[in-house]
C-alpha cells in the first residue's frame, strides 16, 4: 500500500484514486490519470524489468506494440 501524508496524517493513496473514480463517473468528468496514462506507465514498468532481468537496454516498438 502507497501512502501520502496530508495535514499531518497518512492517506492511503489508493482511497483518493477510487475517490476520483467515482466523482468522475458522477460528474461525467476525465479523471487525473486515464487509461492512456496508465498504459504509458504499465509500459515504462514493464520496460524497467525486462532490462533488469536481461541485463540490457530495451526499447518500445511502437508499430509492433512491443518491448524489443
Amino acid at each position: 500500500m502507497t501512502n501520502t501524508v496530508i495535514n499531518g496524517k497518512q492517506i492511503d493513496v489508493t482511497h483518493l484514486h477510487l475517490r476520483e473514480w467515482l466523482d468522475c463517473i458522477r460528474e461525467n468528468k476525465t479523471p487525473s490519470a486515464n487509461i492512456e496514462v496508465a498504459y504509458e506507465e504499465g509500459i515504462a514498468c514493464l520496460m524497467a524489468h525486462r532490462s533488469y532481468l536481461e541485463k540490457r537496454q530495451v526499447f518500445w516498438d511502437e508499430v509492433n506494440r512491443k518491448i524489443v
